[in-house]
């Protein structure tokens, strides 16, 4: 008998702590073909000294300590390496990367929205708007999809696969994008004439995901993989020889 694919078993919450502070919700990860390897969004997982983070498998009540942390070199994407021993469930692990594009194809998100002092499981469900080259605010470019709905906070990391198959990873939540238009402008004098503008403007929030249909992402991800069944102590510095030597081939 085979079980559904459901994205929330293969999707947890990330947690982070600076050097001795607490630990906080900072965004969501994915299982992808390992249940000790996820990915999610690298600025869910800060570059800070000496900080740690968590994940916690949907299967178990507690979260995992990340044993490695491995950031992509231009894409706002990472994988946490946390342990082998790690429980999922039997049909709880992403099984391949998209290799397609669709404009106005269908699909669903899961994550942990933040919600005052907590974070709720949701699923969200829309279309791809378009795909284009994303430049983000910290300066990285990389190919994106605009999503008709909005990426609250705490969905950052979180999988975006495809509705009709959706063991098949598309992309990665990585940022809102805000488009605005000023529809109505005015001006009210006040005393001594100095004169007070406003202004309404209308605001539409879209999300944006980090496309992992690219070659060289999904090659970047199954390598990943590949070091971790492994066990390589040091899969960053690892991965960044390998990308390396075949540069240079």
């Amino acid at each position: 008998m085979s079980l559904d694919f459901f994205p929330r078993f293969a999707t947890g919450p990330v947690y982070f702590a600076p050097s001795g502070g607490t630990w906080e919700f900072s965004g969501t990860g994915a299982m992808y073909l390992r249940s000790y390897v996820i990915l999610t969004a690298a600025h869910c997982v800060p570059d800070v000294a000496d900080a740690m983070f968590a994940f916690r498998s949907p299967m178990e009540s507690f979260a995992r300590v990340v044993e490695q942390v491995i950031r992509h070199p231009a894409i706002d994407l990472a994988a946490l390496v946390i342990s082998k021993e790690t429980a999922a469930h039997p049909n709880g692990v992403y099984s391949e990367i998209g290799h397609q594009l669709s404009d106005g194809g269908d699909f669903i998100a899961f994550g942990y929205p933040a919600e005052e002092d907590t974070n709720v499981p949701r699923l969200f469900k829309g279309h791809y708007q378009r795909h284009f080259q994303y430049q983000a605010p910290d300066g990285r470019a990389y190919l994106a999809a605009e999503l008709s709905v909005p990426a609250p906070a705490g969905l950052s990391g979180g999988p975006v696969s495809n509705a009709h198959r959706p063991q098949v990873l598309d992309a990665i939540v990585t940022a809102n994008h805000d488009s605005s238009l000023v529809i109505d402008s005015f001006e009210e004098e006040e005393r001594d004439g100095k004169v007070w503008r406003g202004k309404i403007t209308r605001v539409v929030s879209y999300g944006i995901a980090a496309m992992l249909v690219p070659t060289d992402v999904q090659e970047w991800v199954n390598t990943v993989v590949a070091l971790a069944d492994a066990d390589t102590p040091d899969i960053a510095s690892s991965l960044s020889q390998l990308l390396a030597e075949k540069a240079q081939s």
